[in-house]
């Protein structure tokens, strides 16, 4: 669940960002949504002026959820950003980008070269059991890893990496098929996590999400169907 508050937490932020003009007047629909969703102080909406970032945890509904609200203000047009957000070439440079690559339309298994683990997460690997990895692996991959690569042989980091290549690209080509329903389950925990479900559960949060962007809301439970007329998607 605290994984998965960090996406929630990211999309509030982004529809914040999104919401705000290029000009340092207010926006009353913003602010009354800050006030009466959020329950920011006015304290905090002058932060938000000012150039501060804030954060505030959200009432959770469950004793284990975690959710968190961000918003910065960002001086720039929503187009400016846009192209800002997609400058790969930039974000490579991110010091918490590890590694960055895009895929072609439609995408290659070419792609995913260099999308590999090293030899130490590889010896870790070959030892994991579900519940005890510490490569975090539903138990589903552990046994496929277990049960199809060679772990003697002097090629098993090749064999490993091009398992995973095959499989990310797999369940890439599954989800532009299916959209979350090829997502399944995650069974890295005594309980095995609906991934559709739970995402959908996430999404419905709705102080923040569905009663203000509909439209979004609905295209990431639909997807890949009623993609807006003029829709253009990246996958990276």
């Amino acid at each position: 669940m605290i994984r998965s508050a960090t996406c929630i937490a990211a999309l509030l932020g982004l529809i914040a960002a999104a919401s705000r003009p290029a000009t340092s007047q207010s926006n009353p629909n913003l602010e009354t949504f800050f006030r009466q969703n959020v329950a920011l102080s006015e304290d905090q909406i002058a932060a938000i002026h000012s150039g501060q970032p804030v954060v505030k945890p959200l009432s959770p509904r469950t004793p284990a959820e975690v959710l968190l609200f961000g918003v910065i203000h960002i001086h720039a047009t929503a187009e400016a950003y846009f192209q800002y957000a997609r400058n790969f070439d930039r974000l490579r440079q991110v010091p918490g980008f590890l590694a960055l690559g895009v895929f072609t339309d439609p995408p290659q298994l070419s792609d995913l070269r260099g999308f590999s683990l090293d030899h130490d997460d590889i010896e870790d690997l070959k030892n994991c059991q579900p519940g005890n990895c510490r490569i975090q692996m539903p138990a589903t991959s552990i046994e496929v890893l277990h049960h199809s690569i060679d772990w003697s042989a002097p090629d098993v980091d090749e064999q490993v990496n091009q398992r995973l290549q095959k499989g990310a690209f797999e369940r890439l080509l599954a989800y532009q098929r299916e959209g979350n329903t090829a997502l399944g389950a995650y069974n890295d925990k005594r309980d095995p996590t609906d991934v559709p479900e739970q995402f959908a559960y996430l999404l419905s949060y709705d102080n923040a999400l569905p009663e203000h962007v509909p439209d979004f809301y609905h295209y990431l439970l639909a997807y890949p169907r009623d993609k807006p007329a003029q829709f253009e998607e990246t996958f990276y």
